[in-house]
């Protein structure tokens, strides 16, 4: 799971404020899976 953000971040460089969010993002949908 980690691999995959960093690839995200190493592709696009992003600011700090959309690196927050989109791992709080991903960090949801996958919480929501693991509980599925």
């Amino acid at each position: 799971m980690l691999e995959f953000i960093n690839k995200i971040f190493k592709i696009k460089r992003l600011t700090e404020e959309e690196k927050i969010s989109i791992t709080l993002t991903l960090n949801m949908s996958y919480s929501r899976v693991a509980f599925l």
